[in-house]
C-alpha cells in the first residue's frame, strides 16, 4: 500500500485542518511496522484514531461531561448519580474535569482496571496521544517502548513527562494500541 498523504488524510479528516501534516510521519511509520496492510486495516486504524482524537485536533482527553452524559456514560460504581450532579457541567457551571477523571478512573474500578492507585492518578493519567491512552497501566508499557520509562516513574506528576509519552517520539505512538491487539515487533 502506498503511504497516507495529506491530500488523504483531510478527505478522511476534514476538521483535522491545519495540523493534519504533523501526525503524517507518525501515521505511516505505524502502518509500515504493524503490518496494517489491507485497505479495511488503515480504515480501522484510523477510524479508531480519528474518533478518539476528534480527528487529530485533541491529544489530552476532554472530560467536559454534563451531568446527563456522565449519568448515561459511566455505571453507579464509577461515577455516583449524586457525584454526577457535584461535578458535571450543568447551566451556568462547568464540569469540573479534574474530579470527574478521579471519579471514573479511579476508586476500585481504576485500580483494577487502568492500575491507577493514588488519589488524583485517574486525572493523571486520563487519555492522551492519538489513541488516547488512559490509565497507568497503559502509560507504563507505552514510556517503556519510547524510553521514557525511568522519567515517568522519577517525576510521575511533571505534566511534561506523562505528555511527552505521547508527544516527543510521535513516530512510534501511532503503533502502541495495535501492539496491545496483535503482538509484533513494536519499533521497525
Amino acid at each position: 500500500m502506498s503511504p497516507l498523504s495529506e491530500q488523504l488524510l483531510l478527505q478522511i479528516f476534514p476538521n483535522a485542518r491545519p495540523v493534519a501534516g504533523i501526525f503524517l510521519p507518525a501515521l505511516n511509520r505505524a502502518i509500515a511496522c504493524h503490518k496494517i496492510n489491507s485497505p479495511l486495516r488503515v480504515a480501522a486504524f484510523l477510524a479508531q484514531i480519528g474518533h478518539e482524537s476528534g480527528q487529530l485536533r485533541n491529544l489530552v482527553e476532554s472530560l467536559n461531561y454534563s451531568v446527563e452524559s456522565l449519568l448515561a456514560k459511566f455505571s453507579r460504581d464509577r461515577i455516583s448519580e449524586t457525584d454526577a450532579k457535584a461535578y458535571g457541567r450543568a447551566a451556568g457551571r462547568p464540569a469540573n474535569q479534574q474530579t470527574i477523571a478521579n471519579c471514573v478512573y479511579g476508586g476500585a474500578w481504576g485500580t483494577k482496571s487502568l492500575g491507577n492507585k493514588r488519589p488524583g492518578d485517574g486525572w493523571l493519567y486520563r487519555g492522551r496521544g492519538m489513541i488516547q491512552i488512559t490509565g497507568l497501566v497503559n502509560y507504563i508499557p507505552c514510556a517503556a517502548a519510547l524510553g521514557l520509562l525511568g522519567h515517568l516513574r522519577a517525576r510521575p506528576l511533571d505534566p511534561e513527562c506523562r505528555d511527552g509519552c505521547f508527544r516527543r517520539k510521535t513516530d512510534d505512538r501511532g503503533g502502541y494500541k495495535f501492539f496491545q491487539l496483535q503482538p509484533t515487533t513494536l519499533c521497525c
